[in-house]
């Protein structure tokens, strides 16, 4: 008894410095898609099983120290790792480092749009990172870092065969975000290594992203500009939900290229002279509605429709119905 009093004194002790918090989501429902090379595919199933926990301890003098983990795939046999990161703050600012499969930044500018990371953009890529945020300075926040691909970077651009040549770069970069109100906007460059290999290995990177709230609907929009090895990759979104009470709304169009790779405009697997890039010139573009009906703060219903392109000719959709709750 005296050991059990004991242990819960120091439980409680621990608890009045630090705090753990556990959220999760679980979506469920039905989905059909036909891929852009006419094959089709339906059923019921799990869409989003996730748990996340979110730790914090207050170390004295101001200084602050924090972990966040995450199961982002739970299965009957599977539970799957997602991202992790810890951090260190206080009056100098904020030093954190982990491990992200971060959302694609363009469909990201504002919530309630279909993805298309893997159709039109380029597919999402696991990364090791580290980052310094400066103290705000009012609405604006800066930061620095560096990341490198934990598996091979192959942000091509949807729609292509991808490169099996391309390396696993590593990128510094500094960020701004601005946040007052009802207007966000946030523009980041990044600088990349490891040219070598592949005329498709990425050299520098700009993005800029934007939204504001009317109150009656929220607008924004996204740009990519990457430069590589031989030609370019530019990614462009704009978007817009809008709520009616319960039910909001969502539209979003997108478009992405890969350009001036020498290689004629085709299906996206032409070789290249002179090189083993099997990237050719590429052009996507698809469009997404979706319809989210709040059944409370926690639960809610989901209708989503995607319909995008390669190269103006194989077409592709995707619907889901879905029930959701968060907790």
């Amino acid at each position: 008894m005296k050991k059990t009093l004991v242990a819960l004194a120091a439980l409680a002790a621990t608890s009045s410095f630090a705090q753990v918090t556990i959220t999760g989501e679980y979506w469920y429902g039905y989905q059909a898609t036909r891929s852009v090379s006419g094959a089709d595919a339906a059923g019921f199933g799990v869409d989003t099983a996730s748990i996340f926990f979110n730790a914090s301890e207050d170390l004295g003098g101001g200084l602050k120290a924090g972990a966040n983990m995450a199961i982002d795939t739970l299965t009957r046999t599977t539970a799957s790792g997602g991202d992790s990161s810890i951090n260190l703050s206080g009056s100098f600012g904020k030093i954190e480092g982990g491990y992200i499969k971060g959302a694609n930044y363009s469909e990201n500018v504002i919530s309630g749009l279909a993805g298309f990371d893997g159709k039109v953009s380029a597919s999402r890529t696991t990364n090791d990172y580290v980052k310094y945020t400066l103290p705000a300075f009012g609405p604006v926040t800066v930061s620095v870092g560096a990341d490198e691909a934990s598996s091979t970077d192959s942000a091509t651009g949807a729609g292509s065969a991808g490169d099996a040549t391309v390396t696993k770069q590593r990128k510094v970069g500094i960020a701004a975000a601005y946040a007052a109100g009802p207007a966000t906007a946030a523009l980041d460059y990044a600088q990349y290594d490891s040219y070598e290999g592949s005329n498709n290995n990425n050299k520098s990177r700009v993005r800029v992203k934007g939204s504001y709230d009317l109150g009656v609907a929220k607008l924004g929009a996204a740009a990519i500009n990457t430069t590589k090895v031989k030609g370019t990759y530019q990614e462009f979104l704009v978007g817009a939900t809008v709520p009616f009470g319960n039910l909001t709304i969502g539209l979003d169009y997108i478009n992405s290229k890969r350009d001036g790779t020498g290689s004629s405009v085709g299906d996206g697997t032409a070789a290249l002279a002179s090189s083993s890039d099997t990237t050719g010139d590429v052009k996507n573009s698809g469009y997404g509605l979706t319809a989210s009906y709040a059944l409370s703060k926690r639960t809610a219903v989901s209708l989503t429709y995607k319909n995008w392109d390669q190269n103006g000719a194989n077409r592709g959709t995707d619907t889901a119905v879905l029930l959701g709750h968060t907790f």
